[in-house]
Parts: C-alpha cells; structure tokens; sequence
C-alpha cells in the first residue's frame, strides 16, 4: 500500500506565521487539538480503511486530522506493542492481508507522539478492571489531554473521554478551515506581487530624468489648450474610465462566489471552535496546542 499523500494548507499556515513573524498579523493560529488517543481507536479506524472503504483515496476522520495537523494525537509507548500484538489476530480473522495492515499503521504511527509514563500504585488498583488502560491515564494525568477511546472501562476507571462527534465537528472546522488559508494566503500572494510591481514601477519612473517630467507636462498643457486635441484626450480618458469600470466589475463577479464561499467557511469555522471548546472547556484540561 502506498502512503497516504496530503495537500493541506494548514501546516503551510503554521510554518509561515513560524518562518515570517510579520504573517502573526494576518493570519490567525489554526486551532489545534492535543489527544491521547486509544488502541482501539486506531485498530478501528485501520479495520475500516483495509476492509470497508470503496475509495483507495477515502481517510478516517482521524487519519485525516492528523495528516493536516488539526489533531495532535500522542499515546504511551505501550501502543506499539498492543496494535502489533493485535495485527496479525485481527488480520487472520478478518482475511485480510498482515503486510497491509503493518503498512497502514507505519502511517498512522508517523503522526503518533509517543511519550513515556508512570504508573502508581494507586493508579494501577484504579484500573483493577483493565490494567491496559493505566498507561493511558497515567498520561492523561501527567499531561491533562483528553483521551478519544471506544472503551467503557476508560470512563468507569476515571479517564476523561471525549464524545465521538467531537472528531466530526475538528474535521467540519479543519476542512472549512482549508477554504478560509487558502482565500487569506492567495490574497497576500496578490498583495504582495501588487506592491512589488508598484515598487517597480516607482524605481523606473525615478530613473527618468527631470527634464523629461517637465517637458511631457509643458506638451499636455499645450495640448489641452487646443481645442480639438482637448477634445481627444477627454474622450479617450472616458473611454479608458468605461474600459476600466467594465473590467472592475467583472472581477468583483467572478470573486464574488469565491466570497461567498470564504464568508460561509468563516462562520463554520468560528461556530466548531467555539463549539469544540465548549466541549471541554470544563473538563480541566490542557487541550489546545
């Protein structure tokens, strides 16, 4: 299986406020969401790509967070051993292929930060019913991340869960998001090819000599004296105004449904985070990046 390419534009957005300290103005910090994220989320997510999915391009929710950087998922080392001890069950039981299996998993574990842990004593009775699920808490305890786990026990033992359709709701932001950079770094791109081309000019018109200025002004006052040169500049300077008016609004209707579109995104974009953070904001815990 070949790895799974992305063309974002968010992490581009993150590099460039980082590179060009002048961007910070301009554009605004992607939101960005720190998890610790489960076994069984991951073996789930895999099982549906290798087995379910019809379109060789289609991603999880998860995978494709992580890929444009909305999600930052980290996971105690334990989770190597875990998902490879699981590979080869699932994959015979499923009749599925074990090499695509480990294949995709070097995809997801790419985008996986995987941080070391302590487990007390008091933690481990706490986790009595899935001693697996320790490691996990004990990151959610040194580090305050939320935990996105299918697993009940990781609630009963005290872990801190988010809700499923939070996922949905990151990637409606991170997919609107895309629409609303790519609009905002196009029109810098324009921005500053229009002020470079200005400064150009300006050096080129400062490289003329004076005498030149003056002359060209004597001719056209000359000539606005004559009544019928007068009478040609005019109609050739309204000529111009028309031609320019026609192309000014001929720009504004082909930008406008791109307008429309970055203004609808925009408001997606507000409402999911202020939604996401709503969500666990009374949590008490370290989420945004």
């Amino acid at each position: 299986m070949n790895t799974l390419q992305t063309n974002s534009v968010l992490p581009l957005v993150s590099q460039l406020r980082s590179s060009y300290p002048a961007l910070q103005q301009v554009l605004q910090a992607p939101f960005q969401l720190n998890l610790i994220i489960d076994t069984n989320v991951i073996l789930g997510d895999m099982l549906w790509m290798l087995k379910k999915r019809r379109n060789a391009n289609a991603k999880t929710e998860i995978l494709e967070l992580l890929q444009n950087r909305t999600l930052f998922a980290c996971a105690p080392t334990l989770l190597k051993k875990e998902i490879k001890r699981h590979i080869p069950v699932i994959a015979k039981k499923e009749g599925l292929d074990e090499g695509a299996f480990l294949c995709l998993w070097k995809e997801y574990e790419r985008y996986i930060e995987f941080l070391p842990y302590k487990t007390s004593q008091k933690l481990r009775k706490q986790c009595e019913r899935d001693p697996n699920d320790a490691p996990f808490l004990a990151l959610q305890m040194s580090h305050r991340y939320p935990i996105h786990s299918k697993d009940k026990d990781m609630v009963a033992m005290g872990g801190k869960v988010i809700n499923a359709r939070l996922i949905t709701d990151l990637k409606e932001y991170s997919r609107n998001a895309e629409i609303c950079y790519s609009f905002e770094i196009s029109g810098i791109g324009i921005g500053i090819l229009t002020i470079s081309t200005a400064r150009a000019i300006f050096v080129l018109l400062s490289k003329i000599p004076k005498q030149i200025y003056a002359g060209a002004a004597i001719g056209l006052f000359v000539l606005l004296l004559h009544p019928k040169s007068r009478e040609q500049i005019l109609k050739c300077i309204e000529s111009n105004m028309k031609g320019i008016s026609a192309a000014l609004e001929e720009a504004a209707n082909m930008i406008s449904p791109s307008l429309e579109k970055y203004n609808q995104s925009r408001n997606i974009v507000e409402d999911k985070k202020e939604l996401i953070i709503g969500q666990l904001a009374g949590q008490g815990l370290q989420f945004r990046r």
